[in-house]
């Protein structure tokens, strides 16, 4: 008995070789392919979107830039309606010292003559021009800012920027 080989034992032989060949199969698969995978990279936060004023009227900078232009064209204003008086007196006062009879043209030489009214006229000729170039630059301001509002609706229609709230002027305000 002893030198006849059981089946059974055999059997269990190739059994026990095959798990454990099949094992070492399976476990270097895993090695193979769990060990070498790539490492994601970190993602990025999303850009971030520039912040803009939907509405004109938000703007902080642009409604103090707005004040200050109105108070420069009234303080122009105020300048050309003191010239204007000054300029009224001297008109009496020439008209006065002229016959009664004197026509529009006698008085009008009269005035050029007089230091005064040609002081006063040179003022009143650059407070014109003051006031209009304050106006224009208000135009300029406003047409500026209408095309940038344009813009900026149009960018957070397209998702291309964020609105701001009150809290932050797109523009920091000069301070004089």
């Amino acid at each position: 008995m002893w030198c006849v080989q059981s089946p059974m034992k055999e059997h269990f032989k190739w059994s026990v070789r095959a798990l454990g060949q099949g094992t070492l199969i399976l476990v270097a698969a895993v090695l193979v392919f769990s060990g070498c995978k790539k490492k994601e990279e970190p993602k990025k936060p999303a850009p971030a979107l520039p912040a803009v004023y939907a509405d004109r009227v938000n703007d902080k900078a642009y409604i103090a830039t707005l004040m200050a232009n109105r108070e420069q064209q009234a303080k122009d204003a105020r300048e050309r309606l003191s010239l204007s008086l000054k300029m009224t007196q001297c008109v009496t006062r020439v008209r006065g010292a002229l016959p009664p009879e004197a026509t529009a043209e006698v008085v009008q030489k009269a005035l050029e003559a007089d230091p005064t009214w040609q002081e006063l006229d040179n003022q009143m000729k650059r407070a014109d021009v003051a006031a209009k170039e304050t106006r224009k630059q208000a135009q300029d301001m406003v047409r500026n800012r209408m095309k940038d509002a344009l813009r900026d609706n149009q960018a957070l229609s397209k998702g291309e920027a964020k609105a701001l709230d009150n809290a932050q002027p797109s523009v920091p305000v000069e301070e004089k």
